[in-house]
C-alpha cells in the first residue's frame, strides 16, 4: 500500500488497481479489463477532485480540456501509452518527476499556472524517461518547465509558448530535435550539459534574462536567427556537429562562445 492511497485493495493484491502493474498483454481480454477498471478508477478520483497519481500504473493519461484548481501528482508513475494535457487548464503544478512515459507527451494550447516538472529530485532519485516526441505548441506556463536530467527518445517542441519563469533541460538527453520557436521565457533557459542527438532551433524567441549551455553537446546544426536575449549567453564548450547560426539575433550585453567547436560558426549581430 502506498501512502496516501485509500483505493482498495485488487483481487488478491495489497494495492489498489491504479497501483497495481498492467498484466501482460498477451492474455488481452484480462489485459483490456484491467485497462478498463484503471479508467474506471481515475475518473473516479477526478469527480472527488483527488489528483494524487503519485507512483500508479496506467495505460495511459487523457486530461484534454480539463479544468483543474490545484496540483496534479504523477511522480514516479508508469504510462504505458501518452500523456495528454491539451487546451487544459490547471490552477497549480503538474508533476511528473521521475515517471516513465511509453508514448508522447502533449501539453499543446494548455494554461498553467504553476510549473510543469519532469525532473529528478531529493524524493524521486529516478530520472524520467519519455519514449516520445514531447509538444508544447500555443500554451502558456507561468511557473516554466523543469525537463533536468530528462530522457526524451524523440524530439521536444516548443512554439509559440510562454513561459513565465524558466526553461531547464540541463543534462537532459534528446534523441531527435529541440524547438523552442517564436516562443518567450521571462527569466532563464539552462541547457547546460544537455546532449542533442539532432538540432537545436532557437529562431524568433526571446529570453528575459539569460541562457546557459555551457558544455552542451549537438549531433547537427544551431539555430538562433532572430533570437532576443535580454541579457547574458553562456556558450563556453559547446560541442555542434554541423554549423551554429546567430542571423540577425541581438547583440547580447556578455556573450560568451570559448572553446566551441563546430565546423561552421557564424555570428551576425543586430545591433
Amino acid at each position: 500500500m502506498y501512502i496516501n492511497c485509500h483505493g482498495d485493495d485488487f483481487e488478491d493484491t495489497e494495492l489498489c488497481i491504479l497501483h497495481n502493474q498492467l498484466p501482460n498483454g498477451n492474455n488481452l481480454p484480462y489485459f483490456d479489463k484491467i485497462v478498463e477498471l484503471k479508467e474506471e478508477a481515475i475518473r473516479d478520483k477526478i469527480e472527488k477532485n483527488d489528483f494524487n497519481f503519485e507512483h500508479t500504473n496506467l495505460f495511459e493519461v487523457n486530461f484534454e480540456g480539463l479544468h483543474i484548481e490545484g496540483n496534479i501528482n504523477f511522480a514516479g508513475s508508469y504510462i504505458y501509452k501518452d500523456v495528454n494535457f491539451e487546451n487544459s487548464h490547471i490552477m497549480g503544478d503538474v508533476i511528473f518527476d521521475g515517471s516513465q512515459i511509453e508514448g508522447d507527451v502533449n501539453f499543446n494550447l494548455s494554461q498553467i499556472s504553476g510549473y510543469v516538472s519532469f525532473s529528478r529530485n531529493y524524493e524521486i532519485s529516478k530520472i524520467s524517461n519519455i519514449k516520445g516526441n514531447v509538444s508544447i505548441k500555443g500554451a502558456n506556463i507561468n511557473g516554466g518547465i523543469f525537463l533536468r536530467e530528462v530522457n526524451i527518445s524523440g524530439d521536444i517542441k516548443f512554439d509559440n509558448t510562454d513561459l513565465g519563469f524558466v526553461l531547464r533541460l540541463d543534462e537532459a538527453k534528446i534523441g531527435g530535435d529541440v524547438w523552442f520557436t517564436s516562443s518567450n521565457t521571462g527569466n532563464f533557459v539552462d541547457f547546460s550539459k544537455i546532449t542533442i542527438e539532432k538540432n537545436l532551433y532557437f529562431d524568433h524567441s526571446k529570453i528575459g534574462r539569460f541562457a546557459s549551455f555551457t558544455a552542451a553537446k549537438i549531433g547537427l546544426n544551431v539555430n538562433f536567427n532572430s533570437t532576443f536575449i535580454e541579457n547574458d549567453l553562456d556558450f563556453v564548450g559547446v560541442k555542434i556537429g554541423g554549423s551554429a547560426n546567430f542571423n540577425d539575433a541581438n547583440k547580447y550585453a556578455n556573450s560568451l562562445f570559448k572553446n566551441v567547436k563546430s565546423p561552421i560558426f557564424k555570428v551576425s549581430f543586430n545591433c
